[in-house]
């Protein structure tokens, strides 16, 4: 038998499921998948070349659930002034040595927490979290995948201007990933 035709509020009901199915299939997946295209990026960006880790908070024994992701950065990275002259680990001891006596500083310590989405409902709570767990750091920085960049920019600017925490736009192709706002330096 030949269909009716939907009517308007029936067909808006069905693209308003298609769009939030979409949307749910979008955002399906679990933060974690993000950690291997963050890494290669602070890896391969001249910004940073870092050495990467992951640090798995779940696994954590302290106290409460939950206590440790304030604690503890989704990933850590380390840079070495001698990265830029790759490969570094053919040095000899006599060249650390003169990098050191002449002002290089051995290491530089990064913290990196990483979130799927970002807007203005999570935004606090996603960049005290960069805050509270990059107090080690002489860098802390918050990336996101999806953001609400018109919603939230203006907001992350006057938290970056107080607290010195950093934000990085990841996309899929990392080469279109970028520095949103630089995080401030801090001696530790």
């Amino acid at each position: 038998p030949p269909q009716e035709p939907l009517d308007a509020k029936e067909e808006d009901d069905e693209q308003s499921e298609c769009s939030g199915t979409a949307k749910k299939q979008k955002n399906s997946f679990h933060e974690r998948v993000l950690h291997p295209l963050l890494v290669k990026f602070l890896s391969e960006d001249p910004n940073f070349r870092l050495l990467c880790k992951t640090i798995r908070h779940e696994k954590c024994l302290k106290d409460k659930k939950g206590k440790c992701e304030w604690n503890y950065p989704d990933i850590v990275g380390v840079y070495f002034p001698y990265n830029k002259y790759f490969p570094y680990n053919g040095y000899k001891e006599e060249t650390l040595k003169f990098l050191h006596h002449t002002g290089q500083k051995r290491h530089k310590l990064f913290s990196f927490e990483l979130k799927k989405e970002l807007s203005f409902s999570n935004l606090k709570e996603s960049y005290f979290q960069a805050v509270s767990n990059s107090t080690w750091a002489n860098e802390g920085y918050l990336v996101v995948f999806e953001i609400e960049k018109d919603k939230v920019l203006g907001e992350l600017r006057r938290l970056n201007q107080s607290f010195g925490i950093g934000v990085i736009k990841l996309e899929s192709e990392i080469s279109n990933s970028k520095i949103l706002l630089p995080a401030k330096e801090r001696e530790i």
